[in-house]
């Protein structure tokens, strides 16, 4: 696939270098009940504006003379 099929399957990509294109999304959800009660016993000043899992999705594809030569995709969480 070349670069440009890529931009056109995936759009425009946050950062883009030479050899790279860069793709990240962040999500934020409102944690579950257990989970917050298990938050507010382990922070003790833990607030329902710290109630939240940030997740992060991102695509890295490297490219070789315009071309994609690998992908990696990964996902991560935090609170």
């Amino acid at each position: 696939m070349t670069r440009d099929e890529a931009v056109r399957l995936l759009g425009a990509p946050r950062l883009e270098t030479p050899s790279q294109l860069y793709y990240g999304q962040t999500l934020k959800t409102p944690m579950d009940p257990e989970t917050r009660k298990r938050f507010s016993r382990l922070r003790p000043n833990f607030t329902d504006d710290d109630a939240w899992i940030y997740e992060y999705r991102i695509i890295m594809l490297r490219l070789d003379k315009g071309r994609v030569s690998s992908f990696t995709v990964s996902r991560s969480s935090s609170s």
